[in-house]
């Protein structure tokens, strides 16, 4: 949406990539020519193709706060009537394109004119008969005076409840507002963001992101990081495993040199016996038993038995 007229542009797009929404805007960019600036998110216009392609086309390229709507009102104004003319269309049956150029003709109600009149100094001509005077271009007077009271009084009755927060230093301990979680989370301001009211700020998970001021509130807690956290907790863990592996090593050690000391001890306990035991062997080798006689001198054997 052009923010002097209010002109507004419906393009029909297949992915959300940098490449199609170039292409997209270089159709436009062909026929009302270039902007001076362009108020847009940051995905993916935010991107390294994007800025070339603003660098060649000559306009600059200011992204909005991330999860701060309030910070691109006229864009989202325009999704919002997008939706709308989407909406009628469909239940009614006709096309889009005859409640977009419907939506052109209207006039403004701040202004007296319709962002046709703005952009063209004409009116669009329609399906409807029109006399041809009506086609003829006229300037519109007064523009620029009345945009300037309109935005003096939305600022005004904004200012109303509204209050100036203060501003945050580099290295200063803050807050951050999780817009996934709706928790407030440790950070650190690193240092002022390009975009307006917003900071670059360090997360607690070690990560530089960009927030508005409203997000970021003041602390008196010292930032302290999950992942070193984690890293501690993890170094502790391994010097833990590591000690209890020691006790266990020395334990096997220890009942390793009792089972040895056992060892050894029976064996010397053992050791007389068999030396004794050996001793009355070659005794009884070196002295046979003497052979019984009767009393006829007739010696005596004993009898052999069939071992089977």
């Amino acid at each position: 949406m052009d923010a002097y007229s209010s002109w507004l542009e419906l393009v029909s797009i297949k992915n959300k990539s940098a490449h199609e929404v170039i292409q997209k805007l270089k159709s436009i960019f062909s026929k009302f020519g270039s902007p001076d600036t362009l108020v847009c998110d940051n995905v993916p216009f935010n991107s390294y193709s994007f800025g070339e392609f603003s660098k060649e086309w000559n306009f600059n390229v200011v992204c909005r706060s991330p999860n701060y709507p309030k910070s691109n009102g006229l864009a989202e104004k325009a999704v919002d009537i997008a939706k709308k003319l989407l909406k009628k269309s469909l239940e009614e049956g006709k096309d889009i394109f005859d409640a977009l150029i419907q939506y052109r003709n209207s006039p403004l109600k701040y202004l007296d004119y319709s962002p046709a009149q703005l952009l063209m100094s004409r009116i669009c001509r329609t399906k409807l008969p029109i006399s041809a005077d009506l086609l003829k271009p006229t300037l519109c007077k007064g523009v620029r005076e009345k945009l300037q009271l309109r935005l003096a009084n939305n600022e005004k009755y904004y200012n109303k409840t509204a209050t100036d927060l203060k501003t945050l230093k580099p290295d200063q301990n803050v807050t951050v507002f999780n817009h996934i979680d709706k928790t407030w989370t440790p950070g650190k301001i690193i240092d002022i963001a390009q975009n307006p009211r917003s900071y670059k700020v360090l997360d607690e998970n070690g990560a530089v992101v960009i927030r508005n001021r409203f997000d970021i509130r003041e602390s008196l807690n010292s930032y302290k990081s999950v992942v070193n956290n984690d890293f501690d907790m993890l170094n502790s863990r391994n010097c833990s495993l590591q000690a209890n592996s020691d006790i266990n090593i020395s334990k096997h050690e220890s009942s390793s040199d009792l089972v040895q000391q056992s060892k050894r001890s029976s064996l010397e306990i053992e050791s007389p016996l068999n030396n004794a035991q050996s001793s009355s062997n070659y005794e009884s080798a070196s002295n046979p038993p003497a052979l019984k006689s009767k009393v006829s001198g007739r010696i005596i054997k004993k009898p052999k038995m069939l071992d089977l």
